[in-house]
């Protein structure tokens, strides 16, 4: 079994040889540079796979009254992110707590961008016809309406 976190509530599992750590609960985050800089904001968890792919997690439980409106939440993780993002230099510089300072250098290291891998979409959208069809699709069946004789 591998690395096993609680989030409010919800238990998130990770494979072996990954690392994960409740960054809005690090000592970092609250009493350093939270404490400098009023309305910082943070994920959840941050993760690093055995491949040293990060992920930065963030959980919303819509049971609760004062979660965040679904049409507001792009623009509220996107944040988080950011400041995150913006908070691992200085901890891996900075942070009192060896394991977050080690942690900070290791994430800060990444020479890929974190992905959104919570969203699939296609990497070339589908070029559509008025009606909504994607092109090619509309131009097969009209092809294969030319061949037998028929129109569309």
């Amino acid at each position: 079994m591998g690395m096993v976190l609680d989030i409010d509530g919800l238990t998130f599992e990770f494979p072996d040889g990954w690392h994960a750590d409740k960054y809005d609960d690090w000592k970092f985050y609250r009493k350093q540079i939270g404490s400098h800089l009023q309305g910082l904001k943070a994920v959840d968890v941050l993760a690093l796979s055995h491949s040293l792919e990060a992920y930065l997690i963030e959980v919303k439980d819509y049971s609760r009254p004062q979660t965040v409106k679904p049409s507001e939440l792009p623009e509220a993780v996107a944040w988080k992110v950011i400041h995150t993002l913006a908070a691992l230099l200085p901890a891996s510089l900075n942070a009192n707590d060896a394991d977050e300072k080690s942690s900070g250098k290791g994430l800060s290291k990444l020479q890929q961008a974190p992905r959104d891998s919570s969203r699939r979409q296609p990497e070339e959208p589908a070029e559509c016809d008025r009606s909504g069809r994607p092109k090619a699709e509309a131009e097969g069946a009209a092809q294969s309406g030319r061949r037998s004789g028929q129109g569309l």
